[in-house]
């Protein structure tokens, strides 16, 4: 038989071993490539829900700002300087603010109507809807907001009123409100009957001798910063919520109330006739009562 050459490489394994390794590197990734993908995966069920709430805020913003429609006004009513005022303020939803002026001959009253709507015409047309009617009887003024009660919101905004009251110094005030804050600075006031529905109230200034005063608030809280020299019974009371009193001479302290609760009675300062009765209600929210 001839010899016959055989020419090639001889097959040492190496490219089966090499195969071999190859397929354990692709194995031995797998386990990181699940690693990543459960990383990823709620990285990216929290980010799609962020980046809708964060594009629903910004449609919102923009309907809103092109769906509502406001106008500002400024009235005077002249008043007999040096007599006591009588002020009655009825609104319902919007934040109401009553200051001392140096002026003692007129009640100047500045508000803003704001109206919302789907559109810019219709909210001009709610706007017109709204009536603030401002009218006097001698020392008495009254503020009457009056607006259809079924077409008074639009995605949970309701149409407001926002005021800004100065009045001479001395006066008799009630104001209702449903929801908004209300604001008295600088006010010596002989008579007080203030009330919202959801909204804080703040009073700083005097209270006479003479006079009614009652504070009422649904959910909100409730501050008075009175001067020192104040003479008064104090009858405060929260459901939920602190009653805090300080910086005066106290007497008849009386302290108790149902948790989550307080309630709060007692004599600030002291006086050779008998005291009138400040009576303070929140049902949701904390009352402080502190010298200014």
């Amino acid at each position: 038989m001839d010899d016959q050459e055989i020419t090639g490489t001889p097959d040492t394994g190496k490219k089966k071993r090499e195969d071999v390794l190859s397929g354990a590197q692709r194995k031995s990734r797998a386990p990181l490539y699940v690693l990543i993908g459960c990383l990823l995966f709620p990285c990216l069920c929290c980010a799609a829900p962020l980046c809708l709430v964060i594009g629903g805020g910004v449609t919102l913003a923009t309907v809103f700002e092109h769906s509502k429609a406001s106008a500002s006004y400024t009235e005077t009513v002249d008043v007999v300087p040096g007599e006591t005022i009588i002020l009655d303020v009825d609104n319902r939803v919007g934040d109401i603010e009553i200051r001392t002026g140096a002026a003692d001959d007129q009640v100047i009253v500045e508000y803003t109507k704001t109206a919302y709507a789907f559109n810019k015409g219709s909210a001009r047309d709610e706007l017109d809807k709204i009536n603030v009617d401002i009218t006097s009887s001698g020392q008495t003024i009254t503020i009457q907001v009056e607006q259809d009660s079924n077409e008074d919101t639009f995605l949970f905004r309701a149409n407001e009123v926002n005021m800004t009251i100065t009045i001479p110094s001395d006066a008799e005030i009630t104001v209702e409100n449903n929801v908004g804050q209300i604001t008295l600075e600088g006010v010596h006031a002989r008579a007080l009957d203030l009330q919202t529905n959801t909204g804080s109230i703040t009073f700083e200034g005097s209270l006479r001798q003479t006079g009614d005063y009652n504070i009422r608030t649904n959910v909100g809280d409730v501050t008075l910063r009175l001067p020192d020299g104040t003479y008064i019974e104090v009858d405060a009371e929260t459901d939920v919520g602190e009653v805090s009193v300080s910086g005066f001479e106290i007497s008849n302290r009386d302290e108790g109330g149902s948790v989550p609760g307080e309630a709060w009675r007692g004599t600030l300062g002291d006086g050779a006739e008998s005291a009138p009765t400040l009576r303070v209600r929140t049902n949701v929210g904390d009352i402080t009562i502190e010298r200014d």
